[in-house]
């Protein structure tokens, strides 16, 4: 037997390839499959090789949210609820919320990932001062200290009908600077240039008791 059959023959069982390996990566030395990406001892598909490096990174000891290095919008490719265990907990307004505020202004911005099936309904009366209905849901937040004339985009999928919308504070008497709600769906974009320095809150809030993993898409962006 040649040395390069041999080498083929290990790497192929080392790497068990199924018909449709979507979703997966195999740890490989050399070869993999048609419509892969060799990455780090990797195959991963072409565009999720980034995400797939967040996923596994370990969180820096302060809970500073890792931003995604691809940019862009969430990955199709990506599963929300298993990339949600990795991130710091945002069921907490205050200085317990995850900070976006470096991770946003990285070029294309950054994309978290969570799960709010298990979180508490905090600031859901908020969202009546953007013009949007009250939202009883659990909500997710996250911190963001943007500066006079930057502005702010979001974009959040999730499993449910979703509200996004951006609070001053962390009381239900706090204003809303601006927010969105779909009737019955997921996918709102949200807009907003500060024409003062501030530091916000960005709430991912349902419109009924429901929760669940959802993908939120922040950029900001200068003046």
């Amino acid at each position: 037997m040649t040395r390069a059959l041999a080498i083929a023959i290990v790497t192929l069982a080392a790497c068990r390839f199924r018909d449709d390996p979507s979703g997966t990566s195999f740890d490989c030395a050399q070869v993999c499959p048609d419509g892969f990406d060799c990455v780090g001892g990797k195959c991963v598909r072409p565009g999720i090789a980034a995400d797939a490096a967040v996923i596994d990174a370990s969180l820096p000891a302060d809970g500073a949210v890792v931003a995604d290095a691809a940019g862009g919008p969430p990955d199709a490719m990506v599963d929300w609820c298993e990339a949600a265990k990795s991130r710091p907990n945002a069921d907490l307004c205050g200085a317990s919320s995850p900070d976006l505020t470096q991770a946003a202004r990285v070029a294309g911005g950054t994309t978290v990932y969570g799960d709010s099936s298990l979180y508490q309904n905090d600031l859901g009366t908020i969202a009546t001062s953007c013009g949007l209905l009250a939202s009883a849901g659990p909500d997710a937040l996250y911190k963001l200290s943007a500066k006079n004339g930057e502005r702010l985009y979001m974009h959040l999928d999730g499993t449910w009908d979703t509200v996004l919308y951006v609070s001053g504070g962390c009381t239900t008497g706090s204003a809303c600077f601006a927010g969105q709600n779909q009737s019955g769906t997921s996918g709102e974009e949200v807009t907003h240039t500060f024409d003062a320095d501030a530091d916000v809150y960005l709430v991912v809030d349902s419109y009924t008791n429901q929760g669940g993993c959802f993908a939120l898409h922040v950029e900001l962006t200068g003046p």
